[in-house]
């Protein structure tokens, strides 16, 4: 039997009311770092210089590849709890879903949670850095997909 794979918009909404069981900031914060805790750490091998997230405070890497079907794989790590608490939640937006999904979908969870209010500048900055990289990487897999189907 084949795994159901839950739309990004159903993971979103799934986060937020994750979330929204926390009264204050200050309780929302403590689960986001816990969620960095239990992010599982990169191979050695895997932290090399073109996996490392360029201009970002923290050291973030990220590491892209495709499934058997065509489906985005994504694995990182951080020197942050913080950092590693927001890549956690990009995993879990992203995994398995398909490419194009992933290229067309307009994620408004930060917002909605409060972390581009409540966080600092340079963590928000580190987050849209992530974000654009996993667009980046995306596009590019989506173009070589796309060019490899054509000469199959």
């Amino acid at each position: 039997m084949k795994n159901i794979i839950n739309s990004i918009e159903n993971i979103e909404t799934e986060i937020c009311n994750e979330f929204a069981i926390y009264d204050t900031w200050a309780e929302k914060y403590e689960y986001l770092v816990e969620l960095g805790k239990n992010l599982p750490k990169l191979q050695p091998e895997q932290k090399i210089e073109q996996n490392k997230l360029a201009n970002c405070t923290s050291r973030v890497w990220l590491v892209f590849n495709l499934d058997a079907d065509n489906r985005i794989e994504i694995k990182s790590e951080s020197d942050s709890l913080i950092m590693a608490g927001l890549l956690d939640m990009v995993i879990r937006l992203y995994k398995q879903q398909k490419l194009e999904d992933v290229l067309n979908s307009k994620i408004t969870l930060f917002e909605k949670i409060g972390f581009t209010k409540y966080l600092t500048n340079t963590r928000v900055n580190g987050l849209g850095l992530i974000l654009n990289r996993l667009k980046e990487k995306v596009t590019e897999l989506n173009t070589k997909t796309n060019l490899d189907q054509s000469f199959s």
